[in-house]
């Protein structure tokens, strides 16, 4: 239709060209001033009414096609959201005693999932955020920010006066479960598969718990 002329308006260009004598009269009447302008309004009121239509069905078209893209979208969203599991658990070593620092990693070819150590030993696995869980799959287990800092014994001051303050030095970092506990390609742990929700993972560091941080002794 677009670029095309009505009909209705060709026709009255038609008939207005070709001027006709009526019957009795002594001159020529020119159909424009009764059919060609007739013609054109039907054909302006026709062509209105075409686009108006064309206009409604492609909103409708376009209506449609906003409808699926967000059906897709929230497709995606959910199966994103709902997809995940909660996965909750602790690590402990082998006497029994928790690993009170330090965080836990899940990952695979294309997740990575990671969950603060307590106090207590427990965690609490997220993906981006904290409760939105872990997604379905089978994932390396191994940790992360183990190193500990023990303290040397010694102070700094600085300034003088009311200006003084004074620092302890911190002892050397020293990393006190077994290395390889944070190699995901070495670490003993097991790997773990996710199809839902796990509650109780517990975990298992084949070693003794560090009885202190370690320290250093001032030297003498």
């Amino acid at each position: 239709m677009c670029g095309e002329t009505p009909k209705s308006i060709r026709f009255g260009a038609f008939l207005a060209a070709f001027p006709i004598r009526l019957p009795g009269k002594s001159r020529e009447f020119a159909p424009r001033t009764v059919f060609n302008d007739a013609f054109f309004k039907r054909g302006v009121l026709a062509t209105a009414f075409v686009n108006l239509r064309e206009g409604i069905i492609s909103m409708k078209n376009n209506v449609s096609k906003l409808l699926a893209l967000f059906s897709v979208l929230l497709l995606v969203a959910c199966v994103g959201c709902g997809g995940r599991s909660q996965v909750h658990g602790k690590v402990v070593f082998s006497d029994g005693s928790p690993l009170t620092y330090g965080t836990l990693v899940f990952t695979n070819d294309s997740t990575i999932c990671k969950g603060d150590i307590q106090d207590d030993g427990t965690f609490k696995m997220r993906t981006f955020k904290p409760g939105d869980g872990v997604p379905p799959g089978t994932y390396k287990v191994y940790l992360t920010n183990t190193l500990q800092f023990g303290s040397s014994g010694q102070t700094v001051k600085t300034g003088g006066g009311d200006n003084e303050a004074g620092f302890e030095m911190i002892g050397v970092a020293s990393n006190t479960i077994p290395t390889e506990y944070c190699n995901p390609d070495l670490s003993p742990f097991p790997q773990v598969t996710v199809k839902g929700s796990i509650k109780n993972l517990e975990l298992k560091i084949e070693a003794s718990a560090p009885e202190t941080a370690p320290t250093d002794a001032p030297a003498e």
